[in-house]
């Protein structure tokens, strides 16, 4: 099996900008989060919201910090898995590495729904 550098791994410019992408990304759903957590007053927070049911999940607002860590975990294992398969799938690689961005987006878009909601 060929080893991979990371230099070469970055090279691929597909690469190096989704990377930088989910971790601006991944910075930006911390920031949130932290905003989120400085603004609650109270110690209980609405932390999930359901279209059918409503608010179905109220906890501590420290478990808003979930997400961002959660979205941190899956970034660092996307990336190891795309270094890993670089040279047979490159393709796969870069998909794994451009799925990071949206997941960020999205974990941002929910910390901002829910700072809508209980805010």
């Amino acid at each position: 099996m060929e080893r991979v550098t990371i230099k070469l791994f970055f090279s691929d410019k597909i690469i190096f900008l989704s990377a930088l992408a989910g971790l601006v990304g991944n910075i930006a759903v911390w920031a949130t989060a932290i905003s989120f957590y400085r603004k609650a007053k109270e110690a209980q927070v609405f932390l999930h919201y359901s279209v059918h049911l409503g608010v179905d999940l109220t906890g501590d607002k420290g478990r808003i910090f979930y997400l961002p860590s959660l979205g941190f975990l899956i970034l660092l294992v996307n990336l190891v898995l795309a270094y890993l398969i670089f040279l047979k799938e490159k393709n796969l690689s870069r998909i794994a590495v451009i799925s990071v961005f949206w997941l960020e987006m999205f974990i941002l878009g929910d910390i901002l729904f829910l700072s809508f909601l209980n805010f």
